[in-house]
């Protein structure tokens, strides 16, 4: 089996500062928020780095807390950008727990297959969070929890 690369889509694969006014209030307008990602510029360099990882062979998974009230139009950025993947995991519409306890989840309940996972970009502020959970999940007996902070070189 292939090894799987996995890659963060907001803030990594797309660059979404310009919808951050959705979510800047205390009362936050997530439909909004996930609905401007049509607008989203791509981050052109993790995108190169990605295409270059599945033309060497390896799976490309998308893993994403964004909304899936908004798949065809992920999908359709994709595509536009030309961003190969295999799998494209996304957020239950309605679901707002935190990326980091939402792929925390997907680790341990089989959605990701972590046995196979070696490499993540993930640019979200929890990026490196999301780093150590994967690396003591793939440990023999890892539990996926979080046990030290990775440094910061550990996520790009």
């Amino acid at each position: 089996m292939k090894d799987v690369i996995l890659f963060d889509l907001d803030g990594t694969l797309a660059l979404v500062e310009h919808r951050f006014h959705f979510i800047a209030s205390q009362k936050k307008d997530w439909h909004g928020y996930f609905a401007a990602c049509v607008d989203d510029p791509p981050n052109s360099p993790i995108i190169q780095v990605c295409r270059a990882l599945h033309d060497t062979g390896h799976e490309i998974w998308i893993v994403s807390g964004r909304s899936s009230e908004v798949r065809a139009e992920t999908e359709v950025w994709l595509a536009a950008q030309g961003v190969p993947y295999t799998q494209l995991v996304m957020r239950r519409m309605g679901d707002r727990r935190p990326d980091n306890t939402l792929k925390h989840r997907w680790l341990v309940d089989g959605t990701l297959p972590r046995e196979r996972i070696a490499m993540v970009f993930d640019g979200s502020g929890s990026g490196r969070d999301h780093v150590a959970q994967y690396r003591s999940s793939m440990r023999p007996g890892g539990t996926g929890k979080l046990l030290r902070r990775a440094p910061a070189t550990a996520s790009i």
